[in-house]
Formats: C-alpha cells, sequence, structure tokens
C-alpha cells in the first residue's frame, strides 16, 4: 500500500507550523512564518500574504509528510 505524501487537517490556529499548506481565497500557500504573541496568532504565507488570526479559530491546513528515507 502506498504511504500518503500529507494529510488535510483541521486544527486551531495556535497547531498550525511552518511548513504546513493554507489555502486562502482559492490560492494554496505554504506557510513561511508563524509567530503565537499577545493572545493572537500570526500567520505569512510565503511573502505575499499575511494574517492575524485568534489562537482558537479552526484552519484547514494541509500537513505534509517526511520523506521516509
Amino acid at each position: 500500500m502506498t504511504q500518503l505524501r500529507a494529510h488535510a487537517l483541521r486544527l486551531p490556529a495556535d497547531q498550525i507550523q511552518i511548513g504546513d499548506y493554507l489555502t486562502v481565497g482559492g490560492l494554496t500557500t505554504r506557510v513561511t512564518f508563524a509567530e503565537h504573541r499577545g493572545g493572537l496568532v500570526r500567520l505569512e504565507l510565503d511573502t505575499t500574504t499575511r494574517m492575524t488570526v485568534q489562537p482558537t479559530m479552526a484552519l484547514t491546513i494541509t500537513r505534509p509528510r517526511p520523506a521516509p528515507w
């Protein structure tokens, strides 16, 4: 059986990690920066988009699996 290369997860914003993929407005981009400060989560997606959300806001992300080798 072939192993999946990624998983789709619905997580609170404070569990988003650098390297996850997030779709906003129909465009899927990689999370390049995540900061948890002052009761807010700040995310940077590539160099084009920055967003600030509440830590409990549920977001659906795609998380790549590490290569097996």
